[in-house]
This record gives C-alpha cells, structure tokens and sequence, in this order.
C-alpha cells in the first residue's frame, strides 16, 4: 500500500492511494460521538485541506450513537468530494442510509458490498 499518509488508531486507518482517501474501521468498533469526532479530525489531518473522493469502509462497524451518526452527518463530509460505502450487514447498511439520508451537503454517495464496485463509482470524482 502506497500513501501519501497515513493515520491509523483504534477507530480507523486512513490513507489516500491514488487520489482517494481511503477510511476503513478497525473491527467490532462502536462509534461514540468522541470517536467520531477524533475520526473526523484524524481524517482531516491526512487531507492537509484538500478535497478526496473517499471510500468508507463500514464493516468493522458493530454499532453507533444517534449523535455520532448525527455529527457524521454534518461535520464529517468536510472536504468531501463523493463517498462510497462499503457494506456487508444490515447495521452497517442502516447506519449509512442515516447517513445519506441525512447529508445537508449534497454530496455524492452510493453503498456498495464490493470493493471493485465502490472503488469504480469514485473515480469519477478524483
């Protein structure tokens, strides 16, 4: 994996690779609103003030706060140009079509369950 950098903790790794910024969850994680908050920084970090198409990898999700989601909703599609949701159950599934239902930013967003598929959709936005 090559990155221009890197950011992994407990919550996520993030790193962008061919210009898209990639989050992935760490397993069984529940997101409180701290977390998300801390991810939301992180992210930013590894942005340096510029805008990614993003591929959000939910599956180590176990399960999230209303005020975490709430505050993803918001605050965590700053510098986003798209995003790609890649899901395997139905609480990740619920908890990101909170998500899009929820984006104030008309950002573009689609849920996938392969990689190949999420990955294709973002293209378009890099």
């Amino acid at each position: 994996m090559e990155s221009d950098f890197t950011a992994n903790n407990a919550v996520a790794d993030i790193y962008i690779e061919d210009g898209i910024l990639f989050f992935i969850y760490q397993p069984n994680i529940h997101l409180s609103l701290q977390l998300a908050k801390d991810a939301v920084t992180r992210r930013l970090s590894v942005q340096k003030d510029k805008a990614y198409p993003v591929f959000c990898d939910v599956r180590g999700l176990a399960s999230s706060d209303k005020v975490a989601r709430d505050y993803l909703a918001r605050e965590g599609s700053v510098l986003v140009k798209a995003v790609s949701f890649l899901a395997k159950d139905y609480i990740s599934l619920r908890i990101i079509k909170f998500y899009m239902s929820n984006d104030i930013h008309g950002i573009p967003s689609r849920i996938f369950t392969q990689s190949y598929h999420a990955l294709k959709f973002l293209q378009q936005f890099k």
